[in-house]
């Protein structure tokens, strides 16, 4: 995730807009664009990993569900992907989530 910041602050601090102009409060509205693009991500990615190192004390490694492949390929396209996952928890972890 790291180099995937570094990528979007960077096209968001310096990628010239329509606007072009330099003050202040552009450059607080490519920050806060950046936040809103970047933080859903990185909820999802956290949750899942918190989820499965959880469910890994309580059930077997085998039963804990595989990678959405809608998920999978959300992952893989790095700074290009949408904000949003593709698919909810629940629809990934289903009745395992009630172990949580």
């Amino acid at each position: 995730l790291a180099f995937e910041h570094a990528t979007l602050l960077y096209r968001a601090l310096f990628d010239v807009d329509e606007d072009g102009d330099g003050d202040s409060s552009s450059l607080e509205r490519r920050l806060r664009d950046f936040e809103a693009k970047r933080l859903p991500r990185c909820r999802s990615i956290s949750r899942d990993q918190s989820i499965r190192s959880s469910l890994s004390y309580k059930v077997n490694y085998v039963d804990i569900p595989r990678w959405n492949p809608l998920y999978e390929e959300w992952i893989w396209a790095g700074p290009d992907a949408p904000p949003e996952p593709p698919v909810r928890e629940s629809e990934v972890f289903g009745n395992l989530l009630k172990l949580i």
